[in-house]
């Protein structure tokens, strides 16, 4: 189970939830994601964000 992020902001976490949907569909990779979760939560999560990425391009 993953708990939720704590964003700095509400539009911080409108921003993130933005760029983790262009994540998801393959627009931004795991480098940029990264700097989003630096720039908008209040303490980034350790998540492999390219080991999801991983896991998509498999699945296509």
């Amino acid at each position: 189970m993953t708990t939720e992020p704590k964003y700095k902001s509400d539009v911080f976490k409108a921003i993130y939830t933005s760029a983790n949907a262009l994540f998801e569909v393959g627009a931004i990779d795991s480098t940029t994601l990264r700097n989003f979760d630096q720039s908008c939560l209040a303490v980034p999560v350790k998540n492999d964000h390219q080991q999801t990425k991983e896991s998509t391009d498999e699945n296509t």
